[in-house]
């Protein structure tokens, strides 16, 4: 295997003048590598990825007892694997048929042999394919100390975005088992396989959202023993809409599949055909006056308390007693929890 691995990173810590200061922070981290086949007539793969990341913070002093904060982050992570001898049809070169209209990323497909070793083409780990990951935050934020109580609120705006392509069995797995002429090579020779698997071509699909939320704690010293953190916080939890409107629900009331209205008709190869075929079993969200994730966004009231006591030690004092509280949101993910909420559910399959 070759890598070559290259990264940087920059930093700027600024003081303005006596109550302005600014931070920023970028790195990036870029690998290339060359992975060879286990057989070397199939050549070598070329992999890719870059990871950024940067982050910047202005702090202002308005007076002793008054301190603000804007604070931005941001993500990015792209990984790029290529297929198998990539760019050649080798399905159309051996005269098999059926794959064309597939992918239009052409490689080497997986054959397997029984008691032989596997010649492990693209579809062997879905090739080609790319992992597009992304994320921005922005945060406001005041603190205001004065007495035994230390204040802080403010605010954050979070949006995620992940996204995928990956070649699946586009160029086909061809099984060899011998059942033909007792020996798998010689079935593999004479071409005529036991199974195939074929699957199309996975473009750009993954999911995105949007997050808010608003906060205010307090951290109050009650006695030099005992310190109170009390906090609240409002937070907007919206369900993952799907790129290019990939996204679906089963809605149990019509027996029907909810799709996103702005529902990309040519997002996927097969996405024509499919909405042709099942326009009758399809229902769209701007008809049932829902939002393109489907599942409408929810308000959450969650509240934290904290407790830190000290009690008598006549020997240090060094004995510290906590406990505390909270409610924890738990984020919607991108698999099927978006699915998993009345009305609009997945159902199971049932039992075969």
């Amino acid at each position: 295997m070759i890598q070559a691995l290259q990264r940087g990173d920059g930093r700027v810590d600024y003081q303005i003048n006596a109550k302005n200061q600014i931070f920023g922070r970028y790195s990036i981290n870029d690998n290339q590598e060359t992975d060879p086949n286990q057989f070397t007539t199939l050549g070598l793969q070329p992999l890719e990825s870059r990871g950024q990341n940067a982050t910047a913070t202005l702090t202002h002093i308005w007076n002793p007892t008054w301190l603000s904060e804007a604070r931005m982050s941001y993500y990015r992570s792209i990984f790029h694997f290529n297929g198998i001898l990539q760019g050649t049809n080798f399905n159309q070169k051996a005269g098999v048929q059926g794959f064309d209209d597939t992918t239009a990323i052409f490689g080497f497909p997986e054959i397997e042999l029984t008691n032989y070793a596997t010649f492990l083409g693209s579809p062997s780990n879905q090739l080609p394919k790319s992992n597009q990951h992304r994320n921005l935050q922005f945060n406001l934020s005041s603190t205001y100390s004065r007495g035994n109580h230390s204040i802080k609120f403010g605010g954050d705006l979070y949006h995620e975005r992940a996204g995928f392509i990956n070649g699946s069995d586009s160029t086909g797995g061809f099984d060899f088992s011998g059942i033909y002429s007792g020996n798998s090579y010689a079935d593999f020779l004479l071409g005529i396989p036991d199974n195939v698997t074929r699957d199309y071509f996975k473009q750009l699909n993954g999911d995105f959202g949007y997050f808010m939320n608003l906060y205010i704690q307090d951290a109050y010293r009650v006695t030099e023993r005992l310190t109170l953190n009390l906090g609240f916080r409002l937070e907007r939890n919206t369900f993952y809409q799907g790129i290019n409107g990939g996204k679906s629900a089963f809605d149990p009331a019509t027996e029907k599949v909810v799709v996103p209205s702005n529902l990309n008709p040519n997002g996927q190869l097969l996405t024509p055909q499919l909405l042709t075929l099942f326009a009758d079993r399809l229902e769209y969200t701007g008809a049932l006056k829902l939002p393109w994730s489907i599942q409408p966004a929810e308000w959450d009231y969650v509240p934290r308390i904290g407790i830190a006591w000290r009690p008598p030690d006549l020997s240090r004092m060094t004995s510290v007693v906590r406990a505390g509280y909270g409610i924890f949101q738990l984020y919607t993910d991108i698999a099927n929890i978006n699915n998993e909420f009345p009305p609009y559910r997945s159902l199971p399959l049932p039992p075969c």
